[in-house]
């Protein structure tokens, strides 16, 4: 994919921002990972011999021009989140890492491509989710997500009936639903069954968990769609944002999940030679056929 000039520009003014000291850097370090604990003091040295001012978390300010992220995937959920529509640099010091730009032995290299300007910026869409409880009548914002919504039953068999801009689909008795973005597509939404979404792709994935129907497929849908989630049945079930725990909701039969295109968008730093191929077979060792691989003989008949 090409770059427009628009997102040409946005990179230079950052790179450019950097360098003459009007933008700041926040630095977000996993905190149970004693490597990146201690590549957070080396680092804002670094940055500070060239004139880049670095802040410890904290609250949002206008100067903010790039969120260094030295842990997993997680860690730059919770930047994006944190930081809305400020691009995160993601450093691995995770077990998977997919959304992350660069390995922990790569930073230093990395840094100076961003300060060069080298790098590009990966824009993906972010989910807001409303709950309506049948009872009340009441609405719940609930906040948004960069990966994933999930309604999942825990122990208990459920049954999720699927809305797309307020038109019934279908019901999904099982185990529960994912919605997710693209850059959400390689966590619980593949897990799950679901497709892979390239970045770039202007769509959202709906996946069943273990449908206990012959309906089971799971399907793409625009981005600008709305998704309705009504649980029916007996059973309550949970609502998950992002994985985390203090995003958990219980929801009870009869209450119903809306989720938009979120009013912010999920920038991360990446770079033109990064391989998405290579990434997805290194990390998930997943068994592409490399261009420099033959392709293997032919099982011999009989």
């Amino acid at each position: 994919m090409t770059e427009t000039g628009a997102a040409m520009s946005s990179v230079s003014e950052l790179a450019s921002g950097l360098r003459n000291g009007t933008k700041r850097v926040v630095l977000l370090a996993n905190r149970h990972s004693a490597d990146a604990e201690r590549l957070g003091p080396i680092l804002t040295k670094w940055l500070a011999a060239r004139g880049i001012a670095v802040v410890t978390d904290g609250a949002f300010e206008a100067d903010i021009g790039l969120v260094l992220s030295l842990g997993g995937d997680g860690l730059m959920m919770r930047a994006a989140r944190r930081y809305p529509d400020v691009p995160v640099l993601g450093i691995n010091f995770g077990h998977f890492g997919f959304l992350t730009a660069a390995e922990a032995e790569e930073w230093e290299q990395s840094l100076a491509r961003v300060i060069a300007g080298d790098f590009h910026v990966r824009v993906g869409p972010t989910l807001v989710t409303r709950l309506h409880r049948r009872e009340s009548g009441r609405d719940e914002d609930l906040g948004w997500a960069v990966n994933d919504v999930v309604v999942h039953g825990g122990l208990r068999f459920i049954q999720p009936s699927l809305f797309i801009d307020r038109q019934y689909v279908n019901d999904y008795p099982g185990d529960g639903m994912v919605i997710s973005t693209p850059a959400g597509s390689t966590a619980y939404c593949m897990a799950a069954g679901g497709p892979v979404l390239l970045s770039g792709v202007g769509g959202l994935a709906i996946v069943p968990i273990s449908c206990h129907s012959p309906i089971r497929v799971s399907l793409v849908v625009p981005e600008d769609v709305e998704i309705g989630i009504r649980l029916d049945g007996r059973h309550p079930a949970n609502l998950i944002i992002d994985g985390e725990s203090d995003q958990q909701r219980t929801i009870e039969p009869g209450d119903t999940v809306s989720v938009r295109k979120g009013p912010v968008e999920f920038r991360h730093v990446s770079f033109r030679s990064f391989d998405w191929f290579a990434a997805f077979q290194s990390k998930f060792n997943y068994q592409i056929r490399r261009a420099d691989q033959a392709a293997p003989e032919p099982f011999p008949s009989g």
